[in-house]
């Protein structure tokens, strides 16, 4: 089975009614594998509406990885190209206000000394649990080259998960679905298409996830 690259281009699908359905990002590999990350939406017209039915609905977001990459540079490339062959910052199915490169990328930029020790400052004292180094180390040992987590870490990343979301301590504890969002989902679910690659990429995601439970 082949290792996914440090970093990669996803869509995240949204199910509900208050936003639009779709987002095109890019982020590091672990975060979308095994941190349930969904994206993180900064343009004024949505970024409140986006956290809030985070918050309040996780349920309703599913996100799925479209390419991996070994830079972070590579990946925001990607997420551009993708973004403009869908057209994405002009039609009404995608929550994107902005295309990557143009909004994100620090290429050609330079930084003030003073934005850089903040940088320096930000990074110093910043931890990580002991399965998202192993997931980290994981991918960087990869890089593409099919490398599998060893059992100590599996068992360290299902260690490292144990109690986070159970009971009270799940976002969606105590809730139910309406028959409403019932059905949006159900509609989605059946109207959503994906490539024979696509198919291939979450097959190996899901995989890869319930290896490391």
């Amino acid at each position: 089975m082949s290792i996914y690259k440090e970093f990669c281009v996803y869509i995240t699908k949204y199910c509900g009614d208050r936003m639009p359905q779709l987002y095109i990002g890019s982020r590091a590999t672990v975060d979308v594998l095994y941190n349930n990350y969904h994206g993180t939406v900064t343009s004024k017209k949505y970024k409140k509406i986006w956290e809030s039915e985070l918050q309040l609905h996780p349920e309703l977001f599913s996100t799925v990885i479209e390419s991996t990459h070994d830079t972070r540079q590579e990946a925001l490339d990607a997420e551009e190209r993708l973004q403009r062959s869908c057209n994405a910052v002009e039609s009404e199915m995608y929550i994107n206000q902005a295309y990557a490169n143009k909004k994100f990328s620090n290429l050609g930029r330079t930084l003030s000394e003073e934005t850089k020790q903040k940088m320096r400052e930000a990074k110093l004292g910043k931890k990580f649990s002991d399965a998202h180094k192993a997931a980290i180390g994981a991918a960087r040992r990869g890089k593409g080259v099919g490398v599998k987590a060893s059992d100590e870490t599996k068992q360290k990343m299902r260690e490292s998960h144990k109690g986070k979301h159970a009971g009270a301590k799940n976002s969606f504890y105590g809730k139910k679905h309406s028959e409403e969002t019932k059905q949006k989902i159900s509609t989605s679910s059946k109207l959503r298409k994906h490539s024979e690659e696509t198919k291939q990429r979450i097959g190996e995601a899901r995989k890869a996830a319930w290896a490391n439970r």
